[in-house]
């Protein structure tokens, strides 16, 4: 099912669109990773997801203008909804300056969550649990940015789980922002299961406020979300 458009082409998964350059070869790599990604979170969420386009750009330019602002260096894909903005794999490298450089299977892991996630809850919201759950589903295990030592030095950790996205502070703290999440998301799972997280994002999303996700979260954990981040940290 191609459409062929400014010299751009259009190419369909099962539930989602690519859209890229004519005559690039180096897309032809990512689809099975894609198709790979789409089936396990369907599996999971068990939802039909919003038909979101991954659009492959050929520079930074381009991809801040699709993303609304002047993305950092590291960034390598950014969900705009409808879209998922990614360099072309034949440019990757010369616009991507970071060392955690993850192969396709899992920043496709990590992004096709986040369509499933908006699609379920309606936005990003809490964006601490849908960045750290979409991080800690990546297929090669997403490090913590910030080596666990530091971590254990942080005063009040929690005001690192920002609930909306806010780029200052976003950008600002990306590195703990990431780090506790990810962490605290970890521990829930491996310590919970996954189907309680699930279950937490499910409530949530018939009622997507910030009081009722705590209110959910001490109910089925038993501890507030204070409490679980210090736990967290220190099993790391």
């Amino acid at each position: 099912n191609y459409v062929y458009t400014m010299k751009r082409i259009t190419n369909e998964t099962k539930f989602f669109k690519v859209d890229y350059k004519t005559g690039d070869l180096s897309i032809s790599k990512l689809f099975n990773h894609i198709k790979k990604a789409e089936k396990r979170y369907f599996k999971i969420f068990k939802i039909i997801p919003l038909k979101f386009i991954i659009k492959i750009v050929y520079s930074r330019k381009e991809f801040n203008k699709l993303a609304g602002f002047k993305t950092p260096n590291f960034t390598d894909g950014y969900v705009r909804k409808p879209y998922l903005i990614m360099f072309s794999p034949s440019i990757k490298d010369k616009y991507i300056k970071t060392k955690s450089n993850y192969p396709y299977e899992s920043f496709f892991d990590h992004e096709i969550n986040h369509f499933f996630y908006i699609t379920l809850v309606g936005n990003y919201n809490p964006v601490w649990l849908s960045e750290g759950y979409a991080s800690y589903m990546m297929k090669k295990n997403m490090n913590s940015p910030i080596p666990k030592e530091q971590l254990r030095k942080l005063k009040n950790p929690e005001k690192f789980l920002f609930y909306r996205y806010l780029k200052g502070k976003y950008f600002k703290y990306a590195y703990e922002f990431y780090s506790i999440s990810l962490i605290l998301v970890k521990y829930l799972i491996e310590n919970f299961g996954h189907e309680k997280i699930l279950l937490l994002v499910r409530r949530f999303a018939k009622k997507p406020s910030k009081r009722f996700l705590e209110k959910e979260f001490n109910k089925l954990y038993h501890m507030n979300i204070k409490e679980a981040v210090r736990k967290s940290i220190v099993s790391a």
